[in-house]
């Protein structure tokens, strides 16, 4: 039963280690096994025991949700989002060429129907 419990603690322990470490956005990448554990005063072996990986402690630590994508593109999508938003507003309306027109109402539904979804995404 005391087993059971310090196994229990541990766990929990790595948990809380974990969503500390974690609690930046941008951090999944940057934080390793070896700085959650380090945090923990355990070693590496101890959180493979106990979670299989860094993606298993992160379900344990986020209720079973998949790890966020980091990359510098995430971390770049608001600047991204910002600089397009602002060419479309500077562009003017080509009401002189149709085609013109059309292409570009068409690209800025695109790029604003996929920044909202990609920074909705990468938000979360």
């Amino acid at each position: 039963m005391a087993r059971q419990r310090q196994m229990a603690l541990t766990r929990e322990r790595g948990i809380a280690a974990a969503r500390k470490l974690w609690a930046e956005p941008g951090s999944y990448d940057g934080v390793t096994v070896r700085d959650i554990a380090a945090e923990m005063g355990m070693t590496t072996g101890g959180i493979y025991a106990r979670f299989g990986d860094k993606e298993g402690l992160w379900r344990a630590a986020f209720d079973d949700t998949p790890p966020p994508v980091d990359s510098a593109l995430t971390r770049a999508a608001p600047a991204m989002d910002e600089a397009l938003r602002r060419l479309l507003e500077l562009r003017g309306r080509p009401e002189s060429d149709p085609e013109l027109a059309a292409a570009w109402e068409a690209a800025e539904y695109l790029i604003r129907g996929s920044f909202q979804r990609f920074t909705t995404t990468t938000a979360a």
